[in-house]
């Protein structure tokens, strides 16, 4: 059975929406359609439509969340450790002890 060349697949809109992020505009332009067909499916098939504010966010941020910590390896860790010691000890910088207390790296005395 051959499918209509306006249907979109409910999974394949589902990754290219969903998982890869792509925008309304992105997807039209791959699938060689219309943004209103592209919504058309989107609503057909349940699927939420970002807010104005996320699609704004995702477009300048495509490769994730800026403030996102990485995990750390063991190095960097020990070295953080031993920072936040040094100022903690050192009685300098308050608020770089609350930084590192805020990445999750912690500090016992």
């Amino acid at each position: 059975m051959e499918r209509n060349k306006s249907t979109i697949l409910k999974n394949e809109l589902e990754n290219l929406y969903q998982v890869k992020r792509l925008s309304v505009a992105q997807i039209s332009k791959q699938k060689g359609c219309s943004e209103n067909k592209v919504n058309y499916w989107l609503r057909v098939y349940g699927i939420k439509k970002r807010t104005i504010s996320e699609a704004v966010y995702i477009s300048y941020n495509a490769n994730g969340d800026p403030f996102r910590i990485p995990n750390l390896d063991i190095h960097s860790r020990a070295f953080l450790y031993g920072l936040g010691c040094g100022l903690y000890w050192g009685g300098k910088e308050q608020r770089a002890i609350k930084m590192l207390l805020d990445w999750g790296i912690r500090i016992q005395i």
